[in-house]
């Protein structure tokens, strides 16, 4: 290996000018078209990101309220739930079913958040909703990692699931609360 190293050392000391020169050249070429691919790479990074936050405000805006486009999540709910039962004598079934049946809970989660967001007249009360959102999905997955008791074992997800449907269940609850005061024809005085 230190003859090789030694060698590939004198052929370069050995460069002519010409041979230099190109080798700058090349090299040259070669950085400012990395340069420039990672610059576009990056440049698509936040491209992306920026087409999917948009896409989401979309679909927000868009699907909101309109109970023909929502998806009937309940009979999914019902199934999984009655899957979950089943299976909670072979514990790696039940805790992919409690996930399973957590995604389709926090699916409904959305549907009625994007609801009572398209029912906000007033942006800054959107921008509210949307925050207390962010805070409280913050707070479930802290309240759902507490409520683990089996700390490594194979129970572990299961008691975290459950507890994740569990909170779910009651910010679906306390969402469809304050969207019935908006889905209620008002009484004239």
């Amino acid at each position: 290996m230190e003859k090789f190293l030694t060698d590939r050392w004198h052929d370069i000391i050995s460069l002519n000018s010409a041979q230099w020169f190109v080798l700058l050249i090349l090299a040259v070429a070669i950085g400012t078209g990395l340069f420039y691919l990672f610059n576009w790479l990056y440049s698509q990074r936040f491209t992306a990101a920026k087409d999917l936050m948009d896409l989401q405000k979309r679909y927000i805006e868009s699907y909101a309220g309109k109970p023909p486009l929502l998806p009937n999540l309940d009979q999914a709910i019902d199934f999984i739930d009655t899957e979950l039962q089943v299976w909670k004598r072979g514990q790696k079934g039940a805790n992919r079913i409690s996930a399973a049946l957590g995604s389709v809970h926090d699916a409904k989660l959305l549907e009625v958040h994007a609801r009572l967001y398209e029912h906000l007249q007033d942006q800054q009360q959107r921008d509210n909703l949307v925050a207390e959102q962010a805070t409280w999905l913050a707070q479930r997955t802290k309240r759902a990692e507490g409520a683990v008791e089996s700390r490594g074992g194979t129970l572990a997800p299961l008691e975290y699931n459950i507890e994740f449907i569990k909170a779910t269940k009651e910010r679906i609850s306390e969402l469809e609360t304050r969207l019935k005061s908006f889905e209620q024809p008002q009484r004239p005085n």
